[in-house]
């Protein structure tokens, strides 16, 4: 027999075999299953073990500076915003001493939110203070120096925070059109002006009494894939956001007492040793970072996802010793019908295993198209919206071979074993079991 006559055969006994709709019906049901978890599996895992070791706050501390129950009661303000501000000056300077520290400042100078209206979406854009040493990596462009001023580093795939509540989604994750995304080259060189308040403080409420600008120059770009920085977020000189700070006079030089200092190390395996090294120059607590990565989360993560595959992997096999069991009892007849007209088992076996193959295909590609076009949807609606967040979702080649594995290859080895053991009976024994 040739190739073309073994699909032949198989192909006519899986359409003409009317209990293989049933099969296959819930076949598509298990393969839409199993592509789900594998999809959210492999994503998740991603975002757990590689994304987030990447974002910024499992690396950043808010240190205190050495202050004492007496320095914070202390009634005269003056007095006491003096001696906290020696005090911050003073730890600056012995933490920049500490290895693997890329970044330290006062903690109302970290980050600063304004307003732009030049671009594509008018909202607001997220300010975050850096230094040379404490840059991405750039993608385009060039970083800046020290001492610079009037220059930022933005996403590759820029998109300012709405500020129309109307582009607010689903969890405060606005509704993104890529229409409105800027993509590299056309931020390079671009400049904006950012705008923000003057306040004024009258008894407990901020009172606005004027309005800043300043100009912006976008002069390289970084990615904030895999390290779930949001979209809006460009890094500025830290001179820049003091000088925003101060001018906006409420959000960061207000009444309000700042003690913290922020302190950013360069890669997450050092967080202990800085932590160690910061103990040991006298600081306290212990410092800790604003997000601790958890590692036992994670591995209960790991071991629910194994957990959803097996029972997956023993929902098919179940279904499949049933079926194939089922089909072997009828085609008893027909396979010593097959064998005493001259046929090897080999053949026979080729034949009912490419049925086989064929059906659990079918079901697969059937529920991948499902699974495609809900993906689809949903991506047009949510999923770009949370790379704005910086957490991306995506499909993955991987995701397509793990969940083929399960429903097509899987069911073909149970089938191959039941059909084996079928095939050893002997001839008289198979023609007479049939109906």
């Amino acid at each position: 027999m040739s190739i073309k006559d073994y699909f032949n055969i198989a192909l006519t006994n899986m359409f003409r075999n009317k209990k293989n709709r049933f099969y296959i019906v819930v076949m598509v049901l298990c393969s839409l299953v199993a592509v789900t978890i594998v999809f959210l599996g492999y994503n998740l895992l991603n975002i757990l073990n590689n994304d987030m070791k990447n974002q910024i706050d499992l690396r950043t501390f808010n240190i205190d500076p050495k202050t004492t129950p007496e320095i914070l009661g202390n009634p005269n303000k003056e007095e006491r915003n003096s001696v906290i501000s020696k005090l911050r000056e003073a730890a600056i300077k012995e933490l920049l001493t500490i290895d693997h520290v890329q970044l330290v400042t006062k903690s109302e100078y970290s980050e600063f939110y304004a307003d732009t209206s030049d671009f594509k979406l008018e909202g607001n854009v997220t300010f975050l203070y850096a230094t040379e040493k404490s840059l991405p990596q750039i993608v385009a462009g060039r970083s800046f120096k020290d001492g610079e001023s009037g220059v930022a580093i933005c996403p590759v795939n820029f998109f300012p925070n709405p500020t129309n509540p109307d582009d607010l989604g689903v969890l405060g994750i606005p509704t993104v059109n890529k229409k409105d995304l800027i993509y590299g080259k056309e931020l390079l060189g671009k400049k904006f002006t950012a705008t923000y308040d003057e306040y004024k403080l009258e008894g407990s409420m901020p009172e606005i009494v004027g309005t800043h600008s300043k100009k912006i120059e976008i002069i390289g770009l970084y990615s904030n894939a895999g390290s779930m920085s949001s979209n809006d977020a460009c890094y500025v000189p830290g001179e820049d956001i003091v000088e925003m700070c101060h001018n906006a006079n409420f959000v960061c030089a207000s009444d309000q007492e700042h003690i913290d200092i922020t302190v950013v190390v360069d890669k997450i395996e050092n967080v202990d040793y800085f932590a160690t090294s910061a103990v040991a120059l006298g600081f306290s607590p212990y410092p800790e970072p604003i997000v601790k990565y958890d590692s036992t989360l994670v591995k209960t993560i790991e071991i629910a996802l194994v957990i959803l595959i097996s029972l997956v992997l023993g929902t098919v096999s179940i279904i499949t010793l049933s079926y194939i069991k089922k089909k072997v009892l009828n085609e008893s007849k027909t396979i010593g019908i097959l064998r005493s007209c001259g046929y090897t088992k080999k053949t026979i076996k080729k034949i009912y295993l490419l049925e086989n193959i064929f059906t659990n295909s079918l079901s697969y590609l059937i529920a991948l198209i499902i699974f495609f076009t809900a993906y689809i949807i949903l991506k047009n609606q949510y999923i770009i919206g949370l790379t704005y967040r910086g957490i991306y979702i995506k499909m993955n080649i991987y995701v397509i071979i793990y969940s083929f594995s399960i429903i097509v290859l899987f069911s073909v080895l149970i089938a191959y074993m039941r059909f084996n053991k079928k095939l050893k009976s002997d001839i008289v024994l198979l023609v007479g079991s049939g109906e």
